[in-house]
């Protein structure tokens, strides 16, 4: 959910990347959020590395593209959009943020936690 990025251990990013389209304050305090119940799990279990699942970094990043296809955003390669990533040579364009709505995001965040973080892996 843009929050932690697969083969990097232990490493959150706030408002990363495919985070939702909306006031960054309020999207800092929902993946802090999100992040002091992952510290906190991670303290109450013993827990010294999370590592984030491949599989649910793509499936995010698809069903963030889904999303991003039904909007005329999606049409920002083709003006090479930095917000698609175009720009980048290096790089096929790709989409950079979550166009679901930001309380459909925060939502997730929430579950995810409430779920025991399914999209992680602990050691």
């Amino acid at each position: 959910m843009g929050v932690c990025v697969a083969d990097f251990p232990n490493m959150f990013i706030v408002t990363g990347p495919q985070a939702p389209f909306a006031n960054l304050p309020t999207s800092i305090e929902q993946n802090v959020i999100w992040i002091s119940r992952c510290i906190e799990k991670m303290e109450r279990e013993g827990y010294k590395v999370f590592r984030p699942r491949p599989q649910a970094e793509r499936e995010w990043t698809a069903h963030t593209a889904d999303i991003h296809r039904q909007t005329l955003m999606a049409e920002g390669d083709k003006v090479n959009s930095w917000m698609m990533g175009a720009n980048r040579e290096d790089k096929p364009p790709r989409v950079l943020i979550y166009f679901g709505g930001a309380n459909e995001y925060y939502n997730r965040l929430e579950e995810s936690a409430d779920k025991g973080f399914p999209e992680l892996e602990f050691e």
